[in-house]
């Protein structure tokens, strides 16, 4: 199952919450995302990002954060299937010498039981 997730993006701090920084700009410079997008033109395909935040935590040291990102990928013939790629990619703020990271996921369908509640 592939979840499609369009525009997606999160945007929101409060006055105590640091900014984090474009999680869509660090997947892209990721090697394997690099190469991809290399093989897919802009005149044959269509690419969409989005990214949704995934929380984090602050503390004494500074801050952690993690964003769920997605890239689609569009043929422009018609009626052509896309396909998603998703990462979570995480870093700290203040950056302390490490670079963010970027782990490519898979979602799975999960067993309605498993999520669903009685009404």
């Amino acid at each position: 199952m592939v979840l499609f997730m369009s525009s997606l993006t999160s945007a929101q701090t409060t006055d105590d919450t640091p900014e984090t920084p474009s999680a869509i700009a660090i997947f892209k410079q990721n090697t394997k995302v690099k190469t991809l997008l290399a093989k897919h033109s802009d005149k044959q395909y269509s690419v969409s990002f989005g990214e949704v935040d995934m929380g984090g935590s602050c503390g004494y040291v500074g801050c952690q954060w993690q964003k769920l990102v997605s890239m689609v990928i569009t043929s422009n013939r018609a009626n052509a299937p896309s396909v998603t790629f998703l990462a979570v990619v995480e870093g700290s703020i203040p950056d302390r010498g490490t670079q963010p990271t970027v782990r490519f996921v898979d979602l799975v369908d999960m067993d309605v039981g498993k999520w669903a509640r009685q009404l």
